[in-house]
């Protein structure tokens, strides 16, 4: 006698089709083994050569900020022309690390104290062009920017950068400085509205600051 014929359900479906794409890619895996192969060594490759690269980074990073803080050592000596040169070879060195932009930025303030305008300004918009990762960093190349300014007798252009670094940050404890020094630039440009706004804009909004004193001097003696 014949047995019933076994009912086709949708689990027996699923199963078949597994068996069969099971079937038909080992298939493939044999046909194709040694493309696969080499796709696989190729990821792994690919893989273990970001890892490197990914690790060396973070080495590099380290070895930086080592270097930094012995170069920062020197510069705190009051030895500008040896800082700088540390800090330079520092940044070439490692460049495009966190340890390569502090040192951009005190190699511009070494040129600085080194009353080398030119070069600090170039190295001051260095930083603000290829790291600016640091909110004092960036506010203290901004205004170091407009001291060389200043010191190179451009008095509205040292002005409007000590402008931008006060607006910029706002609730940094440089900024009541950045508008005394902007108000006075303002002032000696022969611009006395703006150095006005400048000096009342830190009695009335930076009234705990120690700059409130100096603004109310230079508002009465305008």
């Amino acid at each position: 006698m014949l047995k019933p014929r076994k009912r086709i359900t949708k689990q027996i479906l699923k199963e078949d089709k597994l068996v069969t794409y099971t079937f038909k890619l080992n298939a493939y895996i044999r046909r194709n083994a040694r493309k696969i192969s080499y796709i696989t060594l190729t990821s792994i490759f690919l893989i273990f050569v970001i890892s490197i690269m990914y690790f060396s980074k973070k080495r590099s990073e380290s070895s930086a900020m080592s270097e930094v803080g012995i170069a920062q050592l020197i510069y705190e000596s009051g030895n500008f022309t040896i800082a700088k040169e540390a800090f330079e070879e520092l940044l070439n060195k490692y460049d495009g690390t966190k340890g390569a932009g502090i040192a951009t930025y005190y190699a511009g303030d070494c040129y600085y104290k080194l009353k080398k305008f030119d070069e600090a300004k170039k190295y001051f918009q260095g930083y603000l062009d290829d790291y600016e990762d640091n909110d004092i960093l960036t506010g203290s190349a901004i205004s170091g920017i407009a001291a060389c300014l200043e010191e190179e007798g451009e008095y509205l252009r040292a002005a409007e950068y000590y402008k931008r670094a006060a607006e910029r940050f706002p609730d940094s404890f440089s900024a009541p400085r950045n508008l005394i020094d902007m108000a006075r630039c303002y002032e000696i440009a022969g611009m006395k509205n703006e150095a006005e706004k400048g000096y009342k804009k830190i009695i009335e909004k930076y009234s705990s600051s120690i700059y409130v004193r100096e603004a109310s001097i230079m508002l009465d003696l305008l």
